[in-house]
């Protein structure tokens, strides 16, 4: 993109376009180190543009496949707009490891939030990246902070316990659970469990006996987990995201925890550890992109990866060497 192109999305950024948001996302998500360099330039430009204060609230959305993610969160946005606050979403969809695509369909099922002026819905494939979201995931949640959006939702992939990357790019993050989920709290309970903030218990509406079931199960869960103890037991709700019963209290527990947690100075703080975390893990990618793009790390790595396939070198012995190389 030449400069007087990136001036004007920048500026087309800062007048709230959607069109340049949706194309600004798109930079930032590349791997290409060319968008890279823009995207550093885009956030910086937008940084001195605008108050370098503006912090939305973040929040990650997560749990096992099919538990109603995206229709809680219809039901959940509608009623942030309902308070006059603008609402980002953004779905990660998980990449398919053979054809590399994904289906990004999350917008389909987000009818109403889709259709409102105060909301941005954004899907991304979580490409390479493991941990239920995409690498461009916590730049993209900055640039949208930048462009006065007041709660931002990133729904993760959904597969289970190692889904906990997300706790260290939002400020809150929603644990859904399904009324049926005994294997899933099994899977969960090692993982995120033990750091979500918030545990919703969906479909309450047609299998209440089981989502009570399930509560009683998650309370034995956190009564072997030390951090529980620390903190006081965590609020379960049990609710519909069909119906919607359970969701406006979810809202106003996150905005009193948030207005708490910033009088006492612990939201600043989680927020300060986070830059400290992303700086450390761009520092390694930076280190590794580079070394990669290196030449003779190329043909060593070629040459080193030849004898491996054809059995005369050992997988102990090839990283030995290459590290050598």
């Amino acid at each position: 993109m030449k400069a007087k192109e990136e001036k004007r999305l920048i500026e087309d950024l800062h007048k709230g376009q959607r069109r340049a948001l949706a194309r600004a996302i798109t930079i930032l998500e590349s791997d290409a180190k060319s968008d890279r360099e823009q995207a550093a330039r885009i956030l910086a430009a937008l940084e001195s543009m605008t108050s370098s204060q503006k912090i939305g609230l973040r929040l990650g959305i997560t749990g096992p496949p099919g538990v109603g993610k995206s229709t809680w969160i219809e039901a959940f946005g509608t009623r942030v707009l309902s308070k006059g606050l603008r609402l980002c979403v953004l779905p990660v969809d998980p990449t398919s490891p053979v054809s590399g695509g994904s289906l990004l369909g999350d917008r389909t099922r987000m009818e109403n939030l889709s259709r409102s002026e105060d909301c941005f819905i954004r899907p991304s494939p979580s490409g390479r990246k493991a941990g239920g979201v995409s690498e461009g995931t916590r730049d993209v949640l900055r640039l949208c902070e930048l462009l006065d959006f007041d709660i931002l939702l990133v729904e993760t992939v959904g597969v289970g316990q190692n889904e906990l990357d997300v706790c260290s790019m939002v400020d809150l993050t929603i644990l859904l659970f399904p009324p049926f989920g005994g294997d899933e709290l099994q899977g969960l309970k090692k993982g995120i469990l033990e750091i979500a903030d918030i545990y919703f218990v969906n479909k309450f509406d047609v299998a209440a006996d089981a989502a009570q079931s399930m509560k009683q199960d998650l309370l034995a869960a956190f009564s072997v987990f030390p951090s529980f103890l620390e903190r006081g037991r965590p609020e379960i709700y049990l609710g519909s995201a069909l119906s919607g019963d359970g969701v406006s209290e979810v809202l106003d527990t996150v905005l009193e925890q948030t207005v708490q947690a910033k009088s006492i100075g612990t939201f600043q703080q989680r927020r300060r550890d986070q830059e400290l975390l992303s700086f450390r893990e761009g520092l390694k990618t930076r280190i590794l992109r580079d070394y990669f793009a290196k030449n003779s790390v190329q043909q060593a790595l070629k040459k080193i990866e030849k004898e491996l396939q054809s059995g005369r070198l050992g997988v102990g012995e090839a990283l030995k060497r290459m590290l050598k190389s």
